[in-house]
């Protein structure tokens, strides 16, 4: 490995999430949605990138866009029954 490469990992902190309905998961939709409203445009500096984001992140704040997660509580005590302790 190069030391290029050795001076990235080292940088790295790895934690494990759930893969489904964690805040990881909204962060990864939203970040999906910015790439499409904001970035399907060429940016040339910094600057305009920031301040594309920033104009698309008050916007989509002041319409209080959420995330509607289709998972019950009920559907994941079902789902991973396997995680709760058995009592």
């Amino acid at each position: 490995m190069s030391e290029v490469a050795l001076g990235l990992a080292r940088c790295l902190e790895l934690y494990f999430v759930s893969m489904h309905g964690c805040w990881l998961s909204i962060v990864e939709v939203e970040l999906c949605v910015v790439v499409v409203l904001c970035l399907d445009r060429c940016i040339f500096d910094v600057g305009g990138l920031v301040s594309q984001i920033s104009a698309w992140g008050f916007a989509r704040n002041n319409d209080l866009k959420v995330v509607d997660w289709q998972f019950s509580t009920v559907d994941a005590r079902i789902k991973l029954k396997h995680l709760y302790p058995k009592i």
